[in-house]
């Protein structure tokens, strides 16, 4: 009793962990405080030298100020409140309004336009799979003709060779119409959307949260 031996198991943690844990316990080591959420930082620039704009958070108010990353902004020292920011940001919406019977005319016709392009690549893919199909034919007759000893070996594995650069250059064009198949139909009702939402823009921006209204600003500016 009294005496002490060093361990020779496995231990549980390691020792850093096992420090940090008793540090943290006294009082003597402390979690990092989060970063400050900048709902529009890195969107905006400076009108007077094009840099951007940076932000910092000050007796509980967020400031935007130019970085004067050229050094010969005058106005790097002017602050800005978010609050007078968002009014501009919410006014900028204004400029998607926009009537929405001509979107919806525009809509059918790019959709209208959109089946014919669908139309077209779905006769192209069938071209293709039908080149498929007699490739594939051709090479079981050229695998006949060569177990049939009319040809040479040589003669076979060139032909073959033809026939396999053909097959990979179909297969490529069928794989490249499936890509521009699916993207059609989800670009239009996106961009149908954009239009639908920038009506709203202003007044769902300047009653959403910090977070809300970056989202907005990503997807509509």
């Amino acid at each position: 009793m009294g005496k002490y031996y060093p361990g020779t198991h496995e231990p549980i943690v390691s020792r850093e962990m096992y420090d940090d844990a008793n540090r943290v316990l006294e009082g003597k080591l402390h979690p990092r405080p989060k970063t400050h959420f900048f709902h529009l930082r890195g969107f905006l620039r400076c009108a007077n030298c094009g840099c951007m704009l940076t932000a910092s958070n000050k007796k509980g108010h967020d400031y935007y100020y130019c970085t004067n990353g050229k050094r010969i902004c005058t106005e790097h020292k002017t602050y800005m409140r978010a609050e007078y920011l968002d009014e501009l940001v919410a006014d900028s919406f204004l400029k998607l309004n926009t009537d929405m019977e001509l979107v919806e005319m525009a809509y059918l016709a790019a959709k209208e336009q959109s089946q014919t392009d669908t139309n077209y690549l779905d006769l192209s893919r069938e071209k293709l799979q039908n080149e498929l199909h007699s490739l594939a034919q051709k090479q079981n007759k050229l695998l006949d003709t060569y177990l049939a000893e009319f040809i040479s070996e040589d003669v076979y594995k060139a032909k073959t060779a033809l026939l396999k650069r053909d097959e990979i250059g179909i297969r490529g064009e069928i794989a490249k119409l499936e890509q521009e198949s699916g993207e059609g139909e989800v670009t239009l009702e996106q961009i149908k959307s954009v239009f639908y939402k920038g009506n709203s823009a202003r007044k769902e921006y300047l009653a959403a949260d910090d977070e809300q209204k970056r989202v907005l600003v990503s997807e509509l500016l």
